[in-house]
C-alpha cells in the first residue's frame, strides 16, 4: 500500500475511533473512552475555555491558535502568533497569552484579534520565555517564565505578577524551569509545576505576594507540565513522563491517572456544563467525559450577603447578591411563590463541600446582578457557584459556607447608616405600639433616623432588627448585640415566616440607652461580626 495512503488511513482511523484508557476514577471519570477529535498539529498546548465552552489552543511550532468549538468544529483563530504558549481569558473576555517568542504577555481581542502588550520587561530587560499563566480575580496575572533551549534574557528563571495597574515583581526566584501554573479554589494558595518530581504548594498572602511553599510529591517519573482544577478544588496534573493525568486531591494524595496515547502537555475544562477534559498532547487534542465539573477562573463573579454586601463567609439560608458581567439575558423577577430555580433562561447550581449539587431558588436575575437563595440544607466548607444564563454563558466562583454570618439589612439598602428596623413599644396597661426608627428625607434621597423614645419607665422598648445569616446560630447564648458600645438583652432570633431567607432578631432596649444620640448596632453570633447599622435613642 503507498506510503501516504497508509497515513491517510491511519488519520482517519484516528478521527473517528476512540483511544482506549486503562482505568476510570471513581466519582471523578472519565465516562467512557478518551475521544481524539483532532489531530496532524506539531505541538498543542495551553487550552483554555471561553464562556461557551469553546477550547482555544496553541500549536506552538507552527504559530497558530486554533479554536475548538462545543460540536467538535475546528477553525484557526489566528496566525503568525510569535510562539505562543499558555492561553485563559480574563474577566473582560481577552484572551491572555503567553507570548514566548516575543518574550511577553499580550491580551488578544477576541472580535477584532488586535494585540495588546500587557508586560515585556522586567527590570528592563525582556522575559526569557512566557510559558504559562493563571488570571486572579483581581484581574493580575501570574506567569512562569523559564528557559528552554536558548539563550536566557533575564538573570533567573522567575514567576512573576502583573497587577491590574501593569507593575511587574517577581514573586518566586528559586525554582528550576517554572512551568505550570493555577490557583486553588479560594485563590489563597498557588500550585506551581517545575523541573522536578513536585508540585510547589505556596500560600497566596496577598495579590502578588507569596508565602513559603509546600510540596506535593508526583508519583512515577518526570515532573509535570500544565495543570487544571476542578469544582472539588482536585488538581489535573499532565505527566508527559508517563503519558498521563494525574488527579491529586487538593492536600496532595493521588485520586489516580488518566492514560493517553501521546504525552500531554496541558489540560482544560469545557463544552456547555464544564464536564468534558480537553487535552493537548503533542499532535493531537484529546477530549473525556467527566463526573467531575471544571471550575472557571476569572469569570468574576463574586456572592455576597444581600444586607450588607460582605461575603466570605456566607452563611447557608442566606438571601444572597450575586454580581458579574453577562450573567443573564434579560432582567426578570418571579410572579408567584415559591421561588423559581430559573428566570430568564438563568440557574444558579450550588456544589457543596459534600459534592452534592442543587440549584438555588431565584429572587431576581439581570444582566449584572442575581439575588438567590443560598439552600439551606448546603454543606459547610468551601462551595463552588456555577451560574448558567440563558445564552449558554458559564461561570463559577467559589464560596465559604458556614451555619452563622449575620448580616444586617439598612434602610437605605446599602448595608450601611440607619437601620431597617422597627420599635415595638409595650405600655404599663399591656398596649402594643410599632413605630419606625427611620423616614425617607426627599431633599436628601436617603433614609434618616428617627430618633427611638424611650418613654415612661411603665414602657418596655424593643428593637426588631432585619438580617440575614442568623437563624442556624448555636444557641441564644452565643448570640449578643451592642448598641452604642452597651451590650444588650437578646430576646429572640428567629426566622421571619412567608419570606424566605429573611432573620428577625428581637432586643429589649435598656433605659441606660437614654440620651444616647446615633449609636452603632453590631450583631455577633457564633464570633462572627456583623456589619454596623445605626439608630438614634433620644
Amino acid at each position: 500500500m503507498p506510503r501516504k495512503l497508509t497515513q491517510s488511513l491511519l488519520l482517519l482511523a484516528a478521527l473517528l475511533f476512540p483511544v482506549s484508557i486503562r482505568a476510570q476514577i471513581p466519582g471523578i471519570g472519565p465516562i467512557g473512552d478518551v475521544a481524539r477529535p483532532q489531530t496532524g498539529f506539531q505541538f498543542t498546548e495551553g487550552p483554555a475555555a471561553d464562556l461557551q465552552g469553546n477550547i482555544y489552543f496553541s500549536d506552538v511550532q507552527r504559530n497558530r491558535i486554533h479554536k475548538l468549538d462545543t460540536q467538535g468544529a475546528l477553525t484557526t483563530f489566528l496566525e503568525d502568533t510569535q510562539g505562543i504558549n499558555g492561553l485563559m481569558f480574563d474577566q473582560r473576555g481577552r484572551l491572555i497569552a503567553c507570548q514566548s517568542g516575543a518574550g511577553r504577555i499580550v491580551a488578544i481581542d477576541i472580535t477584532t484579534k488586535a494585540i495588546e502588550v500587557i508586560a515585556d520587561r522586567f527590570n528592563n530587560v525582556r522575559f526569557n520565555s512566557p510559558n504559562d499563566l493563571i488570571v486572579d480575580r483581581q484581574g493580575g496575572i501570574y506567569f512562569s517564565d523559564p528557559v528552554f533551549g536558548g539563550t536566557p534574557t533575564q538573570d533567573r528563571q522567575g514567576v512573576y505578577y502583573v497587577s491590574p495597574s501593569g507593575a511587574v515583581t517577581r514573586v518566586i526566584d528559586n525554582l528550576t524551569r517554572p512551568n505550570g501554573l493555577r490557583f486553588s479554589l479560594d485563590e489563597k494558595t498557588l500550585y506551581v509545576l517545575h523541573g522536578s518530581n513536585n508540585v510547589m504548594v505556596y500560600p497566596v498572602n496577598s495579590p502578588g505576594q507569596l508565602g513559603t511553599p509546600q510540596m506535593f510529591a508526583l508519583q512515577g517519573n518526570g515532573g509535570g507540565d500544565g495543570m487544571t482544577i476542578d469544582t472539588q478544588g482536585n488538581l489535573y496534573v499532565t505527566r508527559p513522563g508517563i503519558n498521563a493525568i494525574q488527579v491529586l486531591k487538593p492536600n496532595g494524595d493521588s485520586l489516580g491517572v488518566i492514560t493517553f496515547q501521546e504525552a500531554p502537555s496541558n489540560c482544560a475544562f469545557g463544552g456547555p456544563d464544564l464536564k468534558t477534559l480537553y487535552v493537548t498532547a503533542r499532535t493531537s487534542v484529546y477530549t473525556a467525559k467527566m463526573i467531575a465539573i471544571g471550575y472557571r477562573f476569572a469569570s468574576h463573579i463574586t456572592s455576597v450577603s444581600a444586607a450588607s454586601y460582605k461575603g466570605d463567609p456566607l452563611a447557608r439560608g442566606t438571601i444572597t447578591a450575586l454580581f458579574g458581567v453577562g450573567l443573564a439575558t434579560a432582567t426578570q423577577a418571579p410572579t408567584a411563590l415559591p421561588l423559581p430555580t430559573s428566570l430568564a433562561g438563568t440557574s444558579v447550581k450550588i456544589t457543596d463541600s459534600a459534592g452534592a449539587e442543587q440549584n438555588a431558588p431565584l429572587f431576581y436575575v439581570s444582566p449584572v446582578q442575581i439575588n438567590y437563595l443560598l439552600p439551606a440544607n448546603v454543606a459547610v466548607g468551601l462551595a463552588t457557584i456555577t451560574v448558567t444564563a440563558g445564552n449558554g454563558n458559564v461561570f463559577t466562583g467559589a464560596i465559604r459556607i458556614v451555619n452563622a454570618a449575620p448580616s444586617l439589612f439598612a434602610a437605605n439598602g446599602n448595608g450601611q447608616g440607619v437601620a431597617a428596623a422597627v420599635v415595638l413599644r409595650v405600655r404599663g396597661d399591656g398596649a402594643q405600639t410599632f413605630e419606625s426608627v427611620a423616614r425617607f428625607d426627599s431633599s436628601l434621597n436617603r433614609f434618616v433616623a428617627v430618633p427611638i423614645d424611650m418613654g415612661p419607665e411603665t414602657d418596655t422598648v424593643f428593637l426588631l432588627l432585619y438580617g440575614v445569616g442568623i437563624r442556624f446560630y448555636s444557641s441564644l447564648s452565643n448570640v449578643s448585640l451592642e448598641i452604642g458600645g452597651m451590650n444588650v438583652e437578646v430576646v429572640s432570633v428567629a426566622a421571619v415566616g412567608g419570606l424566605e431567607g429573611l432573620d428577625q432578631v428581637v432586643a429589649r432596649l435598656p433605659r441606660s440607652l437614654i440620651g444616647r444620640g446615633e449609636a452603632d448596632v453590631i450583631l455577633t453570633v457564633d464570633g462572627i461580626r456583623s456589619n454596623t447599622v445605626t439608630v438614634n435613642i433620644r
